[in-house]
């Protein structure tokens, strides 16, 4: 992207899978964002073999996480959780599409994270909604 892309200089975590989380943040990548994709290494998102499959990710992998840098990161375990902090200590923006909750297992509680940092934007998707009956539903 170019220094005049709409959202250069704009910093976003990503730990979203599927289409929901990929999408919007593949948009605000395509606008010039900085978009950091985190997957855990053990499972990573899905839709990397879903479809025909070249150099290990699939066109709908490719194309939700055109213009992004990605790592793997477990946040199950301490030092995992501690980068994952840390990154959305230096982000603008967060975007998650876990179920409800589960963001904090894994060192990124909504409230946390904007105590640490103040500006943050923290997205929360659901394909459910925050509560109801099925609220935690994947």
């Amino acid at each position: 992207m170019t220094s005049s892309a709409p959202l250069n200089g704009l910093r976003v975590l990503d730990v979203s899978s599927v289409l929901s989380g990929p999408l919007t943040t593949m948009l605000l990548a395509d606008l010039g964002a900085e978009v950091i994709k985190v997957e855990p290494p053990t499972s990573p998102d899905f839709t990397r073999g879903t479809g025909a499959v070249r150099n290990e990710m699939t066109a709908y992998f490719y194309n939700t996480n055109r213009g992004k840098r990605a790592i793997a990161v477990d946040g199950r375990h301490y030092l995992g959780r501690k980068i994952l902090q840390q990154l959305a200590d230096q982000a603008d923006v967060v975007v998650q599409n876990m179920r409800p909750g589960k963001a904090a297992g894994i060192g990124l509680d909504p409230d946390e994270c904007m105590e640490r940092n103040a500006s943050l934007v923290y997205a929360s998707i659901s394909g459910y909604g925050g509560d109801g009956p099925m609220a935690g539903e994947p």
